[in-house]
């Protein structure tokens, strides 16, 4: 029950607050995030529109496939949303900017374009939870490809290049663009194919692809990894063909990059595995997580509050040992300069993020994801005000490369596609699921730089980099590629499947209802009145959909039930599964005053 000292306070506070403005305002973030919509065209309705994101992610992924006439593309298509079933699963990696095959045929694609170029065909068919259409057609007839031509049948492991007849082992053709690179094993080229096959396993339900990712995943344990020098979720980089010697070059040298995508790989093959697979894959990621945060993320010295280190970076190159500095030495002599890159730091935060909702990791986790956003924010975070208004209108990463202190290496390309999404999907994944409030501007910033700025208004997709100081498509983005053997479409795919994911989750938990009912009424503010100031709530309620939790039971909780007392739950919360986990950090978002940080 509710004390008598409470209650008048209690009052004020109700009475000051608007029902469902919370709600509304992180409803529009989500929604300007997938189309040319801004916050003045924006309603309540798209805010809670779900299915607005799944047409945004699979118009893109048409275009790919097959282009603007369904004839072009990846070559996968014979004509508009239509699978052609004689393609041979070989993904044309040279698309300019109307989707066309920019040179007439590129005899040539690297592992990681035709692994995603599957991927992103996975997420689509998994978005329309359709096991027979097109996307998973397109997503299957691409996996068997990979494994055909990419596969080494006598060594093991996956060549670096794939060629479109599926030579194997792959020579470089006339035309030839790899090289002796083609039949490198560079780990990053080992660990996109297990994201590939595991997502498309999930998308078809055919356990083959499921087998050749775990498969997949086993050989690149025994070859890569560091569990015997002592570092359990460590990895080791690129070998020549028979792993006798490294890749030259920063590419075999221990690096940031590839142990993301080994992260991000893992866990998408314990989402696709049964039952009795996953205890082994769950120790794999928790080795990983941890060694990303013990070993790979270091502290900002610049960024100490007197109680702890707020920003931290991941460099992007490592010693043997997993040490780091301004220079590493590869394994077999000389030594490389290094650096940081934004980017990736505000996708590691994201995976990490997504580590705990799978029930992985422990606090260490979120509390490094957090100083790798406070890290991008500070150093590469860019705001502009393009009409004299007091709050900027747009924002961007500025910056591929940053030095370890976080100035800048003088190296740039302007503002490019895949950090402005990675930044966009992290601030909006953060201000969700962990409550960051603060960061809900520069999260609609960000995602309306992606939907005004960076998406192609006349051929949809993304332009390849805009300019520094006008947020404009360069020339080379006019005249460029809309897919090359890196720009597949992968990040644009990640970005609009978590906004799309996001959304569900705002239209399927209503804030408040921490007791299951279906409506925020007495039974939720004494829950929370009882458990307030406590780290978590207690008792069965924890385990209800309804309990969008942060926490710490505090104003926030509260905000969620006065917010929305009396309210009723539109869907069936019987029927819903509760998001991973169950503490969230939803409610952070209601009735909070915005707060900007420039």
């Amino acid at each position: 029950m509710v004390s008598k000292e409470v209650w008048p306070l209690l009052l004020s506070h109700f009475r000051a607050k608007k029902p469902l403005h919370g709600r509304f305002r992180l409803g529009l973030l989500i929604s300007i995030g997938c189309g040319a919509a801004s916050p003045a065209d924006a309603s309540l309705a798209d805010a809670l529109n779900a299915e607005h994101f799944r047409a945004r992610l699979t118009a893109t992924v048409d275009l790919f496939n097959g282009g603007l006439n369904g004839t072009s593309g990846f070559g996968a298509y014979s004509g508009p949303e239509t699978f052609d079933a004689t393609w041979n699963g070989w993904a044309q990696p040279n698309l300019g900017r109307q989707f066309n095959f920019r040179v007439a045929y590129t005899p040539e694609n690297h592992v990681i374009g035709q692994s995603r170029a599957v991927y992103i065909n996975a997420v689509a068919a998994n978005a329309t939870g359709d096991p027979s259409g097109r996307f998973a057609l397109t997503a299957d007839r691409g996996a068997d490809f990979l494994q055909s031509a990419a596969w080494d049948n006598t060594h093991g492991g996956y060549f670096w290049g794939v060629r479109s007849d599926g030579q194997n082992p792959p020579t470089p053709a006339t035309r030839g663009i790899w090289g002796p690179q083609m039949q490198q094993k560079d780990a990053y080229g080992a660990v996109q194919p297990v994201l590939a096959l595991a997502t498309t396993a999930q998308a078809t339900g055919d356990a083959a692809h499921y087998q050749a990712a775990l498969s997949s995943w086993v050989f690149f344990k025994a070859q890569h990894s560091d569990a015997g020098d002592g570092f359990a979720g460590g990895y080791d980089a690129g070998f020549d063909r028979d792993y006798a010697g490294y890749i030259d070059g920063d590419r075999g040298i221990r690096n940031l990059d590839y142990m993301l995508h080994t992260f991000e790989a893992a866990m998408a093959l314990y989402d696709a595995a049964p039952p009795v697979d996953r205890p082994a894959l769950a120790a794999d990621i928790e080795n990983l997580g941890d060694h990303i945060v013990t070993y790979m993320v270091q502290d900002d010295p610049t960024s100490w509050n007197g109680n702890a280190y707020t920003r931290a970076s991941v460099p992007w190159l490592y010693n043997t040992d997993w040490t780091t500095g301004d220079t590493v030495t590869h394994p077999e002599g000389g030594s490389f300069s290094n650096w940081t890159s934004p980017g990736h730091q505000f996708e590691f935060a994201t995976f990490l993020s997504r580590g705990v909702e799978r029930g992985f990791g422990d606090q260490s986790w979120l509390d490094a994801g957090e100083k790798l956003v406070e890290h991008g924010l500070h150093y590469a975070f860019r705001t502009y005000d393009q009409d004299a208004d007091p709050e900027a209108d747009y924002a961007s990463v500025n910056y591929d490369r940053l030095n370890l202190d976080g100035s800048s290496t003088g190296y740039s390309q302007g503002v490019v596609w895949w950090p402005q999404l990675e930044a966009a999907r992290a601030l909006a994944h953060w201000a969700v699921v962990r409550g960051r409030t603060d960061w809900e501007d520069e999260a609609l910033l960000m995602v309306d730089t992606v939907a005004d700025k960076l998406t192609d208004p006349v051929y949809d997709g993304m332009f390849e980099r805009l300019d520094p100081d006008t947020l404009g498509p360069t020339g080379g983005s006019i005249t460029g590629f809309k897919a090359h053997p890196w720009k597949v479409n992968y990040h644009t795919a990640m970005y609009f499947e978590e906004m799309l994911r996001l959304a569900e989750w705002l239209a399927a938990v209503l804030p408040g209802d921490y007791d299951g009912s279906g409506q925020v009424e007495q039974g939720d503010l004494d829950i929370v009145l009882q458990n307030w100031g406590t780290g978590t709530f207690t008792g069965d309620e924890a385990a209800l959909v309804g309990g969008a939790f942060d926490g710490t039971v505090d104003q926030n909780e509260l905000d969620g039930v006065l917010q929305n007392w009396g309210s009723t739950a539109t869907p069936d919360l019987a029927a819903i599964t509760a998001p991973e986990p169950a503490t969230l950090g939803l409610l952070a978002l209601l009735g909070l005053p915005r707060r900007r940080r420039f």
